[in-house]
């Protein structure tokens, strides 16, 4: 028996969220056209409308008004395009002066027809001002010579623990061990958010990485700006003409310029019901909330390509194609497939585990789509308040139980417990459990007996830890405390930090108590429609 905290992932609801709010603000960029000003946000997070405009009169000082010394001339193209020239001698080898008064003549014409392109190059340094006429003047810029010069966002942190081991010539970068050599056999090999791992066992760049340009994209994707920053990078996006062009979950949107994109729904998209049926295209699926930031912007939920396995009926997350074989392994609109315990990213990992179709829920009101015996599971997140955006949603799964967690009693079967899959519910399932103690260390391979879930105890130890209920006094033994949070109805005996006396009503705000990330609650979102549900219990 496995146990693991486990929610269904929608694997765009970090990097793509923010991508989302980006492209509905932006232009097409079709005309080369300058973008739209991204409307200011309001201090929850959404966007005010902008308010009627008059036309702006004629502000032109009179003839016998000299501009001030510093204002910049009324053209800036000449300016920018000899800056351009200027870098491209000094920084491309392959561009010499003899080339330069051809790079700049080229450069003008350019910016006639898109003017915009001065504000980029003047200002930028140089290896952006090259990079720039690279991407927009690749028949006058050596390739080899102008080379590596590519936007290179912030390093990513080396704090973050991975959560499986990493080898020889791998380093442990925002939680995953990237290879050194570019390398990978899953996307844990890769720069998170950046990049993914490619058919060839190469990482590529991401859909909806930065990018400086297209160069900086994977092949069948472009480079297109839509932050009205004249210096912010651009996006990573697949241009389509139709959804047939599109991959797997998503739809061609001709609203953001023809581009491959989530389909969203919800409230006020014209497209479907939270936690119901929804459309991708021709192609029907499931509503799945996002936050509550992001419904303030208009985005209240993206839709999961389904199929037609029933609930109740076997699934697999990893059925991304649109066969038909495929088709009856995902879920009918409204289900969504739990417990399927592939997880994408593991290199030692097997795919060969099933889920369930299970009904999404809005554990705000639970008899929407629960019937009979089922509770609505609840792995909502909370929003941080060190933030502004809004992170709190409202998930849950529609699940069947037969037992109370708190109850020793609850499974009458030798060798079976009550086992919880969210803290917020303290009803589960009778399952077969392992046979390691409390406070002993505890694995994958080595599962906790009864109800104890295997996480840390706040001394740097990997141990299986006794369920609490947090209303009974005595709980856990006298050096331990019941631990929880306050959505929680179900708590966890651990220590408090050392050299602190037990807290009267929970760990201290500033404590990092509790069993950890990896077990202890949703794992973070990853890139990308369909979501891709993490562990969960074997046998489900």
């Amino acid at each position: 028996m496995r146990f693991v905290w486990w929610a269904p992932r929608a694997r765009m609801a970090g990097p793509i969220a923010l991508a989302l709010a980006a492209l509905t603000v932006g232009c097409t960029q079709e005309s080369g056209g300058d973008p739209e000003p991204e409307p200011e946000p309001a201090v929850d997070g959404a966007i005010d409308a902008a308010p009627d405009m008059a036309p702006v009169p004629d502000m032109a000082p009179p003839p016998d008004m000299a501009p001030p010394p510093d204002m910049a001339p009324a053209d800036r193209c000449p300016a920018a395009c000899e800056r351009l020239a200027l870098c491209a001698v000094e920084r491309c080898e392959g561009i010499g002066a003899d080339e330069s008064p051809t790079v700049e003549l080229a450069c003008r014409e350019l910016c006639a027809m898109t003017p915009p392109i001065a504000n980029v190059i003047n200002g930028a340094d140089c290896a952006t001002a090259v990079d720039f006429g690279r991407d927009r003047l690749p028949g006058l810029f050596d390739e080899a010579a102008c080379g590596g010069m590519s936007i290179e966002p912030d390093p990513l942190p080396d704090d973050i623990p991975c959560p499986f081991p990493c080898a020889a010539g791998e380093q442990c970068l925002g939680g995953y061990c990237v290879r050194d050599d570019g390398t990978c056999d899953t996307d844990y090999h890769c720069r998170p958010d950046r990049e993914i791992c490619g058919d060839d066992g190469q990482c590529q760049p991401a859909q909806f990485a930065a990018c400086q340009g297209v160069n900086d994209c994977a092949d069948g994707f472009e480079c297109r700006y839509f932050d009205p920053d004249p210096f912010a990078p651009g996006t990573c996006i697949r241009p389509c003409d139709r959804d047939g062009d599109c991959p797997f979950g998503e739809e061609c949107n001709v609203a953001f310029g023809n581009l491959c994109y989530p389909a969203i729904c919800g409230p006020g998209t014209g497209n479907g019901t939270l936690y119901e049926d929804c459309m991708v295209g021709a192609n029907t699926g499931s509503c799945y909330p996002l936050t509550e930031g992001q419904a303030q912007q208009g985005q209240p939920g993206f839709c999961i390509e389904g199929g037609t396995a029933e609930i109740g009926a076997p699934c697999d997350n990893q059925a991304e194609t649109r066969t038909p074989e495929d088709a009856a392994l995902r879920c009918v609109p409204g289900g969504i497939c739990f417990g399927d315990a592939d997880n994408p990213i593991d290199p030692s990992d097997v795919p060969d585990s099933v889920g369930e179709c299970a009904r999404l829920c809005d554990p705000r009101d639970p008899d929407a789509t629960c019937v009979g015996d089922e509770i609505c599971l609840d792995f909502s997140n909370a929003d941080d308040p060190e933030t502004q955006f809004n992170e709190r949603n409202h998930l849950g799964i529609c699940y069947r139980t037969d037992c109370d967690a708190l109850d020793p009693e609850a499974c009458p079967e030798e060798g079976e417990a009550c086992r919880v899959l969210t803290a917020a519910n303290r009803a589960g399932r009778c399952a077969p459990t392992g046979n390691v103690p409390v406070g002993e260390p505890c694995s994958e391979e080595m599962p906790c007996a009864g109800t104890a879930i295997c996480g840390g105890n706040n001394r740097d130890q990997q141990v299986c830890i006794a369920m609490c209920d947090p209303e009974a006094a005595g709980a856990c033994p006298p050096d331990q405390f019941c631990y929880r949070e306050d959505t929680w109805n179900v708590g966890f005996c651990i220590y408090p930090p050392e050299g602190e006396p037990l807290p009267d009503m929970g760990p201290p705000p500033e404590a990092d108590m509790g069993p950890p990330e990896a077990d202890m609650g949703p794992p973070e979102a990853d890139m990308g429609p369909p979501p891709a549900p993490d562990r969960g219990p074997e046998g489900m």
